[in-house]
């Protein structure tokens, strides 16, 4: 199950094929849709979308470069506004220093209406925020010490002060495709550290679109890259030494032909296997089994064993495979650390 937490269904890049759309996100497991708000004005548009489909939701809000048209609205006029049912969260709001299309005072004061009004309905927040995290971390913190109130930091980009602050009260951190780019390493780094159970997933559709869809019109469909990504982050975030030991491994080498390319495949099985971050002090395999639970069976422990065969090498030519062969049986000890380090996933 999948929920694209924060996209933009409502704008004219989707009005011709709408259906296709939420049927490619249907197929996806997308199973909820949430239309943010980004000018109070199309919250009309919004509502006939969102009672047409019961399965997507919208918000009602001011974005930060819309704010310069909406100077003087008040937090009473967003709750009036959202007391609808298909309306679940208050933005999307902020500040958005890089393009400042609305003047920077005027960002701020729309922006704490907003935040009134998430406080009076219990709505959570939806917040935009580009390069000004400084802002945007004063905000919330003056109003939260008032009366505290949820949100999410939408298409999350920002500093590592920022997530940690926004975790501290209670916040989401929202990721979008952006951390499928190649330049984003720094980003996923930030989020393998956000807790999973404060993650969410978006497409800001039309925008964003994940990798390997960049740079066509994003859609909630393939919210399932960012989300595939993110588990990967996720699974793969181990800060220190991992050590394993065994009694005894039986093995076997196999080389295989398949298409025009050969491969040295190796089967194991490790009796005795104990693992843990201390060399001196490690647990037997067993309930706590890393790795992929596919290509791992345990059974009558201590004994367990990779049912699969793991790819080693491989290579163009069958005297590159016979060489290899040659040389891996005038090897005395064979070198287990690249298959416990794709069976076991920690190396």
């Amino acid at each position: 199950m999948l929920v694209d937490s924060h996209c933009h269904l409502d704008f004219n890049d989707f009005e011709e094929d709408m259906d296709d759309i939420l049927t490619r996100a249907k197929e996806s497991g997308v199973t909820a849709i949430l239309d943010a708000g980004n000018n109070i004005g199309e919250l009309p548009n919004q509502l006939k979308l969102a009672e047409r489909y019961p399965f997507i939701y919208t918000a009602v809000g001011v974005h930060p470069h819309e704010a310069a048209a909406y100077p003087d609205i008040t937090a009473a006029e967003f709750i009036k506004a959202a007391d609808h049912k298909k309306i679940v969260a208050i933005g999307e709001c902020g500040l958005d220093y890089y393009y400042d299309y609305s003047p920077r005072d005027v960002q701020k004061k729309v922006f704490a209406e907003q935040i009134k009004a998430a406080q009076e309905t219990g709505l959570p927040l939806i917040i935009h925020t580009r390069d000004a995290d400084d802002d945007t971390i004063a905000l919330l913190d003056e109003y939260y010490r008032q009366k505290p109130f949820t949100g999410v930091i939408h298409c999350f980009s920002s500093s590592r002060k920022l997530a940690e602050f926004a975790l501290s009260i209670g916040f989401y951190i929202s990721a979008s495709g952006i951390i499928t780019f190649n330049k984003s390493q720094e980003l996923r780094e930030i989020f393998a550290d956000v807790p999973l159970e404060r993650l969410l997933v978006e497409t800001d559709a039309p925008f964003l679109a994940p990798c390997p869809m960049r740079g066509r019109r994003n859609e909630p469909g393939f919210v399932r890259y960012t989300a595939e990504k993110l588990a990967w982050e996720h699974l793969n975030t181990w800060q220190w030494p991992y050590f394993m030991s065994c009694e005894k491994v039986e093995s076997e080498h196999l080389w295989l032909r398949c298409k025009d390319r050969y491969y040295r495949c190796f089967m194991a099985k490790f009796y005795s296997l104990k693992y843990g971050t201390d060399p001196n002090e490690q647990t037997p395999a067993g309930g706590m089994l890393w790795g992929f639970p596919e290509m791992l069976e345990v059974d009558d422990l201590p004994l367990m064993w990779n049912r699969l065969a793991e790819p080693e090498k491989n290579f163009k030519t069958l005297a590159e495979a016979q060489a290899d062969w040659e040389a891996f049986r005038a090897a005395p000890n064979p070198d287990f650390s690249e298959f416990c380090n794709d069976i076991f996933g920690d190396g």
